[in-house]
């Protein structure tokens, strides 16, 4: 995760400024993004991958407590609304935060429960059968209502809310105005486009 957030600032730098990813690695270039919410979000995203690891050795070398429980639930609980605060949600308010952050924990859920399924009947071996006979019932209940999370909360987020009016949005780059002004959210993805829209 530390890996992806550092190569996400720069991947975001080079999209924005519309030069390569070498370029994009230049000081400059990544202190222009640190200094926008998306680079604080991401570098935040960085940090508490960090304390992850730590906890993570921490676990493997010491005997596990509460404490080092907390910390861990307090890391997921923070790197489950980085996505929301470093994406359009955050411009939105409060309810596109938390469905955001809701439709993450659910997709989590979900893929890493699938992934942690296969893993644990594949190294089940001779027992695979009886193991899954256990397992599935309960991932499968669980399975079902992250689902249902990722739908409910995936139909939230193609409505875009201004003054009351709803709208639905196939993007996430919004044009807000009338004849005489318009206010761009989210245009760092493709300026020119942007540009040619307005």
């Amino acid at each position: 995760l530390s890996v992806a957030a550092a190569a996400t600032i720069i991947l975001q730098g080079a999209e924005v400024r519309g030069i390569t990813v070498g370029g994009a690695a230049q000081g400059g270039v990544i202190g222009d993004i640190l200094s926008t919410r998306f680079g604080k979000v991401r570098l935040a995203q960085l940090l508490i991958a960090e304390v992850v690891a730590i906890c993570a050795v921490w676990a493997a070398s010491l005997r596990r407590g509460p404490g080092l429980m907390l910390t861990l639930w307090a890391c997921a609980a923070a790197l489950a609304v980085t996505p929301a605060l470093s994406g359009h949600a955050i411009a939105v308010g409060a309810g596109a935060i938390l469905a955001d952050t809701v439709h993450v924990v659910a997709v989590s859920v979900w893929i890493g429960g699938l992934a942690f399924l296969v893993v644990g009947l594949w190294g089940a071996g001779a027992d695979r059968a009886g193991t899954a006979t256990q397992v599935m019932p309960r991932f499968s209940r669980t399975a079902t209502f992250a689902v249902g999370g990722v739908l409910l909360t995936g139909a939230l987020g193609g409505l875009f809310e201004l003054d009351g009016g709803s709208w639905e949005v196939d993007n996430n780059v919004w044009l807000v105005g009338d004849d005489s002004e318009c206010v761009v959210v989210d245009a760092a993805h493709d300026a020119k486009a942007v540009l040619a829209t307005v």
